[in-house]
């Protein structure tokens, strides 16, 4: 992760700036930035940022959650590499208002 320094207002403001990554999932391409602090923005095809995200819904959140659990590689060509794997399935039992108990 680069800091540029930019002069916003007369005023020398330091900005972090990320790297591009690219993943696959569901037969699609997705460009975004992953900020520290932030997540995820989207990076259209002329490299500025996207003012919508995925649907929740999209593939590319289950591919997200994989590579960022597997340690975020990326290979020669900036394609996040990861091992799709099925996630764990809890079986859960309300107790009362916000408390519950997991079974399995």
């Amino acid at each position: 992760m680069a800091c540029e320094k930019w002069i916003i207002g007369g005023k020398p403001c330091y900005v972090m700036m990320s790297e591009e990554y690219k993943i696959r999932a569901g037969g699609k391409e997705f460009r975004f930035d992953m900020h520290p602090y932030c997540g995820p923005t989207m990076i259209g095809k002329r490299g500025n940022p996207l003012s919508t995200m995925p649907p929740q819904n999209s593939p590319f959140w289950d591919a997200l959650y994989w590579w960022t659990k597997q340690g975020k590689k990326v290979d020669d060509d900036g394609y996040c590499v990861f091992k799709w794997e099925t996630k764990p399935v809890y079986i859960i039992k309300h107790i009362i208002g916000r408390h519950y108990k997991i079974l399995a």
